[in-house]
C-alpha cells in the first residue's frame, strides 16, 4: 500500500512537473541566467566544449556543469526556449519528488494527505519559486540534487552508517554535483556537513570511525572541488572571477563594515520579501518549537530537516553579508522551499481548541500573503528581485512591443542606448537564429558615463543598473517617445530634448 501511495506520487510530481513546464515553455532567459546559462551555455554550443576558452566575462566562476548539460541537450533537440523548459523539466520533478518524500516522513497524523497537499501548495504560491520553475537556469537543479542529499542523508543515519554501497555513492554524488552547479552550492554542502554533525555529536564523541566514515563523501567532494579550481587557475589565471571584470570588481570583494550591516539589513528585506513576511513571521514560532524539541533526546525526522534549513540560511545569509556582491531573492531558494513545509509541520502539532479549522484559516492567511508577493513593488534602487515573481511575465511583453515600436519607426540602433537586460540580443534572450542579412532591431550597450552620446534611451524599471544620475539626465534631456506599462512596471523610449528636428512618428 504505501507502494502504491509513492507510485501515485511519483506520477503527480511528475504531471506538475511537465504541467509547469508546459505552461512557462516560452519564457525567456531573465537577468543574471541570460549570462550564466544562456550566454555560456551557447558559447559551448557553437564553439564546442571549450570550457576554459569563454573569456572572463562569461567566466564568471560557475563550473559550466549546467552549461555542457544544457549545450548537450541543444546538440541533440535544438537550441530554443521549449527544448530549455523540458531540459530542466527532470530536475523539476526531483525536487517535487524530495518534496513529498520530505511531508510523507514529515506529517504522520490522519490527516497526513492534507497536511502535504497543503504544504505544497504553500511552496507553489511563494513567487520565487514558482518563478524559477518557470525559468531555464541553475537554481532547480541545485535545490533538486540537494534536497536528495539530505534524504539520502537521512537514510545513512537511520541505517547507522553500515556500509551500504549504494546509500554511500548516491550522497557522495550528489555533494560532488552540488557545488559544480553554483558557487553557492558550496554553501549548501556546508550546510549539509553542519547538520549532520550536529545531529551526530553525541555519536562523534563515542566513535571516532563513524566521525571518518561521515567525513569521506566531504572530503571526496572538496577533492573534486579543489581540482577544478585548479585547472580553473592553470588555464586562465585566476581561482573564480577576474578581478578586472565587472563580475570579478563587483562580486568578488569583501565587505567592509558599513557594507556588512547594509548586507545584513538587505538579506533580512530578502528573506521577508515577494509575500514572506507571514511566513517568516510563522516560522519564527517553528523556531521557538523546535529548539524546546532538541531539548529532548529523541532524533526525529523533523528536528534533521529543521537542522538542514537552519544551516543553509545560516551560511547562504552570511555569504552575502560578508561579500559585497549584489543579494537576489532566488540566492535563499532552497531554505525557502522548505519553509513551508516546517510551518506546516508546526501548525500539525500546535493544540488548540477547534484546531483543524483554525489550522485551515491559518492556511489560507498564508496562502494569500504569499500570492500577494506578486503585487508588491518597491523603489526603484531596491527592487532587483524581478526575476523572483511572476511579473517578468508582462516584462517579456513590455519589451516586445518596445523593440516593435523602434523597427516601425526605423529608430537606429546604433542611436539608441540601454542598460542590462534590455541591450541584450533575441539570440541570448529567445534563443533565436539571428539573420544576418536581417539582423533584429537591438539597443546599444551604454555606460554609466556615456548617456548623453546618445539621441535615443529604452529604458525600464527593471534595468536597475541605470544610476540615479542617468535618471536626473532622462529627465532633463530628454522626453518621452512612447511609454508602456503593466502595473508598475514600465518600459519607455526617450528622445533628446535637442534634437528638434526629428523626423520619428510618436505613435
Amino acid at each position: 500500500m504505501m507502494s502504491d501511495k509513492k507510485n501515485i506520487a511519483l506520477y503527480i510530481t511528475f504531471i506538475a512537473a511537465f504541467i509547469v513546464s508546459l505552461i512557462f515553455r516560452n519564457d525567456i532567459f531573465m537577468w543574471d541566467n541570460i549570462t550564466t546559462c544562456a550566454a555560456t551555455s551557447s558559447f559551448l554550443f557553437y564553439n564546442g566544449w571549450h570550457i576554459f576558452s569563454m573569456g572572463n566575462f562569461l567566466d564568471i566562476g560557475h563550473p559550466p556543469t549546467m552549461s555542457l548539460y544544457y549545450a548537450a541537450v541543444w546538440k541533440m533537440f535544438g537550441r530554443n526556449l521549449i527544448v530549455s523548459h523540458f531540459a530542466q523539466m527532470p530536475f523539476l520533478w526531483l525536487l517535487l519528488q524530495q518534496l513529498f518524500l520530505i511531508g510523507n516522513k514529515l506529517f504522520s497524523s490522519s490527516k497526513k494527505i492534507f497536511f502535504i497537499v497543503a504544504s505544497f501548495i504553500l511552496v507553489f504560491a511563494d513567487t520565487t519559486f514558482l518563478s524559477q520553475a518557470g525559468q531555464v537556469g541553475f537554481e532547480i537543479p541545485s535545490v533538486a540534487i540537494w534536497l536528495l542529499a539530505a534524504n539520502l542523508l537521512w537514510k545513512r543515519y537511520l541505517s547507522d552508517y553500515q556500509k551500504t554501497n549504494a546509500l554511500f555513492f548516491g550522497f557522495t554524488l550528489c555533494i560532488i554535483f552540488i557545488p559544480l552547479i553554483h558557487l553557492r552550492g558550496l554553501a549548501l554542502t556546508i550546510s549539509l556537513f553542519v547538520a549532520e554533525v550536529f545531529f551526530q555529536f553525541q555519536h562523534i564523541k563515542r566513535n571516532w570511525k563513524k566521525a571518518i566514515f561521515i567525513l569521506i563523501p566531504y572530503l571526496i567532494s572538496a577533492t573534486v572541488f579543489c581540482i577544478w579550481l585548479r585547472l580553473h587557475f592553470t588555464h586562465v589565471g585566476y581561482l573564480f572571477s577576474d578581478a578586472k571584470s565587472s563580475w570579478g570588481a563587483e562580486n568578488m570583494g569583501i565587505a567592509d563594515m558599513q557594507r556588512a550591516i547594509y548586507n545584513f539589513l538587505l538579506v533580512t528585506m530578502r528573506w521577508l520579501d515577494n509575500g514572506r513576511i507571514l511566513m517568516c513571521f510563522a516560522m519564527f514560532f517553528a523556531t521557538l518549537f523546535f529548539i524546546q524539541k532538541f531539548k529532548t533526546d529523541e532524533k526525529n525526522f523533523a528536528k534533521f530537516i529543521f537542522l538542514i534549513f537552519i544551516t543553509a540560511s545560516f551560511c547562504l545569509s552570511l555569504n552575502f553579508v560578508v561579500m559585497t556582491k549584489y543579494v537576489c531573492h532566488r540566492y535563499f531558494l532552497p531554505p525557502i522551499i522548505l519553509m513551508p513545509m516546517l510551518v506546516v509541520y508546526f501548525i500539525n502539532e500546535i493544540k488548540i481548541a477547534n484546531s483543524f479549522f483554525i489550522k485551515i484559516i491559518l492556511f489560507v492567511i498564508l496562502f494569500d500573503a504569499a500570492i500577494a508577493g506578486n503585487f508588491i513593488f518597491y523603489f526603484e534602487r531596491y527592487s532587483i528581485g524581478w526575476d523572483s515573481t511572476l511579473v517578468h511575465f508582462s516584462y517579456q511583453n513590455l519589451r516586445t512591443e518596445a523593440i516593435h515600436f523602434a523597427d516601425e519607426n526605423k529608430i537606429p540602433a546604433l542611436e539608441c542606448g540601454s542598460r542590462f537586460p534590455l541591450d541584450v540580443a533575441d539570440s541570448l534572450i529567445y534563443l533565436k537564429q539571428n539573420s544576418t542579412q536581417n539582423p533584429p532591431w537591438q539597443a546599444s550597450s551604454m555606460s554609466a558615463s556615456n548617456l548623453t552620446n546618445f539621441n535615443f534611451v529604452l529604458y525600464s524599471n527593471v534595468c536597475t543598473s541605470f544610476t540615479d544620475e542617468q535618471k536626473q539626465i532622462l529627465l532633463q534631456q530628454y522626453q518621452v517617445m512612447k511609454e508602456w506599462k503593466k502595473g508598475k512596471l514600465v518600459v519607455k523610449f526617450f528622445e533628446k530634448k535637442l534634437k528638434t528636428n526629428n523626423t520619428h512618428t510618436k505613435s
